[in-house]
């Protein structure tokens, strides 16, 4: 019997945090914009250490429904 090998299907993984960068591509915005976002409470982040965040994928889809203009 021959060696035979197993294929499986990979899934894609939902990202639900993104860097600064990510969310700023996400958003279309630069640095400022997204930090007053986060200052205002206006988007979920995590911060680990003194500069390093991490934006809520949901929080920012939230974000902008929320300023949908209709």
């Amino acid at each position: 019997m021959p060696n035979q090998r197993t294929l499986g299907k990979v899934m894609p993984i939902e990202k639900k945090w993104l860097t600064p960068e990510e969310a700023k591509k996400y958003l279309g915005c630069k640095d400022d914009f997204l930090r007053n976002l986060r200052e205002k409470s206006l988007i979920s982040f995590s911060r680990f250490g003194r500069n390093m965040f991490w934006y809520e994928l949901r929080s920012l889809e939230r974000f902008l429904e929320r300023n949908k203009v209709v």
